[in-house]
């Protein structure tokens, strides 16, 4: 068993993974060192839909980037950050394949960070890198290497037109993280194509999803976009994944929106995706193609509700399998709070998903919560679930899981000691039943409670 993640430049030319992982840092350093500098406190990109305005927002149902998490006192923006977040954690119960009974594990890691956020006169960007080191006591096989890094960028083409680019990535074999749960069901307003709630406890694997979005203003109250996105998993050693398969996926949007009386969005969408499940060998390749109209409604600019749904088509195919094709309604409910001291986000979703670690295709229902709260001037707390439920919609085919379902949260509060230091402390918990996942039945049931103390320096840019 491999558990361990030791980074070299050899391992570039072997993993094809790790090359799009570094491509995507070094996109993200290029943009911002080309990037003039402004000074200016708020993006001009899709601003509040305030009544009056002339500006038309993208809904969040069509909109790539997903609800912000935190509150409007806590907005910064033209900075550069460096910081560094000590950690430790015991896990209770895990079972990492190397012994036939639980471990009870102390965990010591450190996470160096780096974020740049830049504000101009038509654009917004931000980058964060963060490499990590996790050390097990007393399994120190488990000792690992972890890299995740985001950058967002938004640029104003003209006055009507915006230009939206997004790239995340993480390579890691550390489950029970905030960030992983993320990755395991971000709060978005639309529904996914990409099967939900898959997560392999210590098992090291490399996600990148790149999106990209072009919106047009094309009257007062009428708009016009279309989005490409392509996501990639890749698992290591196949010894510590049985079951689960690496994939990849890309789709494509288009859409139209209307607006009424000023805070109302009316719009249908159409949209295209292919998911393959084990590239490598005896693929199942899934084609969507969905047709949905949506409605979002802005009660205050700080608040917005959104609901879509529609016919989605599916055909399925397997190298030795009969073929699959049918129609199915999809739908998806989201909503999303911005306060100044209270961020809030959820959504729910039923579609036709395929991928995520699983080699088939199945209807999937997911809900994903997350909440922030500024309870004092030094005081934070935050939680985060999610639930999914994934059944196969083919289980004749060669080596399709038969599904299963996935409970997570996470629990967090944090002090401010001052300026530069905070101390915290989490709980995550999460919950997964697959039958004939190894990778999964080894650990079906996890806990984590952690303590950290985070030190950052913030420096202003462009003032």
């Amino acid at each position: 068993m491999k558990a361990s993640s030791h980074f070299t430049p050899a391992m570039l030319s072997r993993d094809p993974g790790k090359r799009v992982a570094v491509t995507g840092i070094l996109l993200s350093i290029a943009l911002l060192v080309s990037a003039p500098i402004y000074s200016q406190a708020i993006s001009p990109v899709n601003p509040a839909p305030f009544p009056g305005s002339d500006l038309m927002v993208t809904p969040p149902p069509v909109r790539i980037f997903a609800y912000p998490t935190e509150t409007r006192a806590e907005m910064r923006s033209n900075y550069v950050q460096l910081g560094a977040t000590f950690g430790a954690a015991y896990i209770d119960n895990l079972y990492a394949g190397i012994t036939s009974e639980p471990l009870h594990e102390t965990t010591y890691s450190i996470m160096p960070t780096f974020a740049v956020d830049r504000t101009t006169t038509r654009g917004h960007t931000t980058m964060i890198f963060s490499p990590g080191f996790t050390l097990y006591q007393p399994t120190s096989l488990l000792n690992e290497m972890d890299q995740s890094g985001t950058l967002m960028y938004e640029f104003r083409l003209t006055p009507h037109s915006d230009v939206s680019i997004s790239d995340r990535f993480v390579n890691s074999s550390t489950s029970l993280s905030p960030a992983t749960l993320e990755a395991g069901g971000t709060v978005i307003g639309t529904a996914q194509i990409v099967t939900p709630g898959i997560i392999a406890p210590f098992a090291q694997r490399l996600t990148n999803a790149a999106n990209g979005e072009f919106t047009l203003q094309t009257g007062k109250n009428s708009m016009i976009g279309a989005s490409g996105a392509t996501s990639l998993l890749n698992y290591g050693e196949v010894s510590e994944t049985g079951g689960l398969y690496n994939s990849n996926s890309r789709s494509g949007l288009a859409f139209y929106s209307k607006r009424f009386v000023g805070t109302r969005y009316l719009g249908a969408m159409y949209e295209f995706a292919q998911i393959v499940a084990n590239p490598s060998a005896g693929e199942s390749v899934t084609r969507l193609e969905t047709t949905s109209l949506f409605l979002t409604v802005y009660p205050t600019p700080n608040l917005s509700l959104s609901i879509a749904g529609g016919p989605q088509l599916y055909r399925l195919t397997q190298a030795q399998s009969p073929r699959a094709r049918d129609w199915e309604p999809t739908g998806a409910a989201s909503m999303g709070w911005q306060g100044r001291r209270t961020s809030f986000a959820a959504s729910y979703s039923h579609s036709i998903t395929a991928g995520g670690g699983l080699l088939g295709a199945f209807r999937s229902d997911s809900a994903n919560g997350a909440l922030h709260w500024q309870v004092a001037r030094t005081w934070t707390a935050g939680a985060s679930a999610s639930y999914a439920i994934n059944k196969p919609v083919a289980s004749w085919m060669v080596g399709a899981s038969s599904g299963g379902h996935t409970v997570a949260g996470v629990a967090t509060v944090e002090h401010a000691l001052g300026r530069q230091t905070a101390i915290g402390v989490d709980y995550t918990r999460l919950h997964q039943s697959y039958v004939g996942i190894a990778a999964i039945a080894s650990n079906p049931d996890s806990n984590r409670e952690s303590v950290y103390i985070s030190w950052h320096f913030m420096r202003p840019w462009g003032r």
